[in-house]
């Protein structure tokens, strides 16, 4: 099996998602910080979805949606939340 061609985890999708916003923006950012984006009060449906395992639809949908943004924008996003 072409390693290439296997979807990447969800975990490994989230760390390389921190890791461009580090070198493409100068700013560290935490876990919270994507579960919170996305409009959640709790880390339960992150960690789902992190996981791989019992999320919803829903939540799934709402953080790929966080994960496709480019670094500026999440930032933007974040930034209004605080």
């Amino acid at each position: 099996i072409d390693q290439a061609q296997l979807p990447i985890e969800p975990r490994e999708r989230i760390d390389n998602f921190i890791e461009a916003i580090w070198t493409g923006e100068g700013r560290r950012i935490i876990r919270s910080d994507i579960w919170r984006v996305a409009g959640y009060t709790e880390a339960t449906q992150f960690e789902r979805y992190q996981r791989n395992k019992n999320g919803s639809a829903g939540a799934k949908e709402r953080f790929n949606r966080i994960l496709n943004l480019t670094p500026k924008e999440f930032l933007e996003r974040l930034d209004r939340l605080k």
